[in-house]
């Protein structure tokens, strides 16, 4: 007669589990599907076939239940985001473009009249952003905040500004930011 290992069975039932849960997100399962025909892909070529932005893209792979966002608290403040600013400052900045009616449209991703005056008053080149092959304004969800922030063209000029001004300096050896008083004051004190 067969004995019956109730501590292996449990290992192996939450095992089991735990890849369920993971596979039961539709995005991460279209992306695993997309690599079971064995060619290598791109987070970006995942991102597309999932349905979710490249930077969401490139943390599906990791199926191990880890922690969401990162543990530094200088990352979940502020850092790189491809070439846009991200976390909780990101958010918060888009969050209070939208409330003050300088974002607005259906999506609330509509640069207005007053949006415009403010970028241009904050020294962000909107003749460059617009020039830009891609749009202006679109969003990616932030992966520490779990909410969204800005990208697109007028992302990266947020960014490059906070940079090229001296608002921001990046941290040695990390995506994070450290962002000044000043950059805090721009991202925060919107009028």
């Amino acid at each position: 007669m067969a004995r019956f290992d109730g501590d292996r069975t449990m290992g192996v039932d939450s095992e089991l589990a735990r890849v369920a849960a993971a596979l039961g997100d539709p995005a991460r399962s279209r992306m695993l599907a997309m690599l079971m025909g064995g060619q290598a892909r791109t987070a970006g070529e995942l991102a597309l076939d999932g349905g979710v932005s490249p930077s969401t893209a490139s943390t599906h792979p990791a199926l191990r239940g880890r922690r969401a966002g990162p543990v530094d608290p200088a990352l979940r403040r502020a850092r790189t985001c491809y070439d846009h600013l991200a976390g909780s400052l990101a958010v918060a900045w888009l969050e209070a473009m939208r409330a003050h009616g300088h974002l607005a449209g259906p999506d609330g991703l509509v640069l207005s009249a007053s949006g415009e005056a403010w970028c241009r008053q904050a020294g962000l080149d909107l003749d460059g952003a617009r020039a830009a092959r891609r749009p202006l304004c679109r969003t990616c969800l932030d992966w520490s905040e779990r909410r969204d922030h800005l990208a697109g063209a007028l992302g990266a000029a947020l960014l490059r500004l906070l940079l090229e001004r001296g608002w921001a300096r990046r941290m040695p050896d990390s995506r994070a930011l450290r962002v000044g008083a000043r950059g805090e004051r721009l991202l925060t004190g919107l009028r």
